[in-house]
């Protein structure tokens, strides 16, 4: 409420944005207990070969798939953002970018990229993380080199997890102009999450797909998006795992 209607807005947008990339998060807080790599990250921690990134100190890495470039500055004029080696999206927009982008971005605007070969876990709009969300985890596909994700889970609680009672589950796609195959490993752990269906989305889709098979079955229930360039399917959860083929 302080500055307004608009500027509680924005707030919220990003309270809401915070709730929503929660399994992500939780997954980088597991991965930084286990390795000591911080969740925000400056660009030369992962890309040591790039020398022109070393003095860049206003943009960072939010664990190694998304890339925060914001001006911290009043009345900020447009600007480019220095895009890391290898191919990024967008992450309001979806589409892919090039090697460098310029931004003139609104007040509500956090200019904010994602690696092409990342997979990244959302959940639904929650009001605390003491609620229980409802409805699929959507798994957010940017086909890539080194095309990979990962989601670890637990009750956040309890020690109960050094016996074993939490999830982890790996994921990776490959690509090429004709297919593009995803695939969620076989979980590990005894945790029960509080998903059952999983909302797949699938960046940089020029088209509509000819042939959908999901863990080996022909499916029509896929969404094409034009503007986005992307498809979005819902799919069953299985512990065992399953493999999605897109076929164009």
């Amino acid at each position: 409420w302080v500055g307004g209607a608009d500027q509680e807005a924005i707030r919220k947008r990003y309270i809401e944005l915070r709730y929503r990339l929660l399994p992500y998060i939780y997954t980088l807080w597991e991965e930084s207990s286990r390795t000591g790599l911080p969740m925000m990250r400056p660009l030369f921690l992962e890309f040591p070969q790039a020398e022109n990134l070393y003095s860049n100190e206003e943009e960072f890495l939010f664990g190694s798939d998304f890339l925060v470039a914001s001006k911290v500055w009043e009345f900020t004029t447009p600007y480019d953002v220095a895009l890391p080696p290898g191919q990024w999206y967008d992450y309001w927009t979806g589409r892919r970018l090039e090697r460098s982008v310029s931004v003139a971005p609104a007040l509500d605007q956090l200019p904010l990229y994602v690696r092409a070969g990342a997979i990244v876990p959302q959940g639904p709009v929650i009001q605390s993380t003491a609620q229980v969300p409802k409805g699929p985890l959507e798994l957010l596909v940017y086909p890539g080199p080194a095309c990979r994700g990962a989601l670890y889970l637990d009750d956040g609680n309890t020690f109960d997890y050094v016996r074993g009672v939490f999830l982890r589950q790996n994921f990776s796609c490959t690509a090429d102009r004709r297919s593009v195959h995803v695939k969620l490993q076989a979980t590990e752990g005894t945790y029960t999450p509080w998903w059952q269906q999983v909302k797949l989305t699938i960046l940089g889709a020029a088209r509509e797909p000819s042939r959908i098979t999901v863990g080996g079955r022909l499916s029509s229930q896929v969404r094409f998006s034009p503007e986005q360039g992307s498809l979005t399917m819902t799919i069953p959860w299985e512990k065992t795992g399953t493999e999605v083929i897109v076929t164009y």
